[in-house]
């Protein structure tokens, strides 16, 4: 019987090449105003039935800080809904 996985585990050591997709980002900061214009954050997002919800950390000009959520269909994020 083996003592170790190494081999098994093997693939898992080499790097990973990441490629940025060309829609990115799909949720921008927004015009001035906003409480995200200065930079969108750290995104997570839920599926609740039909619609995904994007919960995320947003900041403004003064350094304020809070947390945003936007609304998609799936299949669509280009036509976020955000609150």
């Amino acid at each position: 019987m083996p003592r170790s996985h190494s081999e098994e585990f093997k693939p898992l050591r080499d790097p990973i090449t990441w490629t940025r997709d060309k829609e990115n980002p799909i949720l921008p900061p927004r015009e001035t105003g906003h409480f995200d214009s200065r930079r969108v954050m750290n995104p997570w997002a839920l599926r609740q039935g039909d619609e995904y919800h994007i919960y995320y950390s947003g900041s403004d000009e003064q350094g304020g800080q809070r947390i945003g959520v936007a609304l998609a269909q799936p299949g669509d994020f280009h036509d976020l809904s955000r609150r």
